[in-house]
């Protein structure tokens, strides 16, 4: 048996090969077990796939919230908790990314998935607070109208009073009258 570094793509593992023929440093007939099992390109190969597959879904799937929280200015159905966890997610992701020795695409993912999630946390806070002003003017508003509506109605308690006695004081000299 032979330690030796094999490396495949940016990933470096040790591995045990048994080979048949070692002369002058030549290696002919190996078989090589890596990090405990036999070497299959065509399974790396499909991990590495959708490894990138599933870094790229993951990170796209927040543009249409992204973007429809910038067209329409609203950010109420959003919670604030879930985009908290989700900065901590991205943050414990791209140190994940960094301990298995630089892996890029989860780094990137979780590069990219802090920033989106950081404008939406941008958002939340912008047009949470906008909709608050909005909410205080709308109140002020039905408060004014409430009182204006009250001011009409004794308005017209007035008139239906003036209008009352009026009647009221016909009649009293009508009878005198008779």
């Amino acid at each position: 048996m032979v330690f030796i570094v094999f490396s495949k793509s940016m990933n470096v593992t040790e591995c045990v090969c048994t080979c048949l023929n070692i002369t002058n440093e030549i290696y002919s007939n190996c078989i090589c077990t890596c990090s405990g099992e036999e070497f299959n390109e065509a399974k790396y190969i499909a991990k590495e796939v959708f490894g990138y597959i599933t870094g790229v879904l993951v990170t796209v799937k927040m543009l249409p919230q992204v973007i429809k929280v910038y067209k329409t200015k609203q950010a109420r159905h959003l919670s604030m908790k879930f985009l908290i966890i989700g900065v901590f997610g991205a943050i414990s992701a791209f140190i994940y990314g960094g301990l298995l020795d630089l892996e890029l695409a989860i780094m990137i993912r979780a590069a990219i998935t802090f920033v989106l999630t950081w404008l939406l946390i941008g958002a939340k806070i912008q047009f949470d607070k906008k909709d608050k002003e909005l909410d205080k003017e709308s109140e002020t508003n039905n408060i004014e109208m409430v009182n204006l509506t009250d001011t009409n109605e004794s308005i017209d308690n007035e008139i239906d009073n003036e209008v009352y006695s009026d009647t009221v004081v016909e009649v009293s000299e009508e009878e005198a009258n008779v």
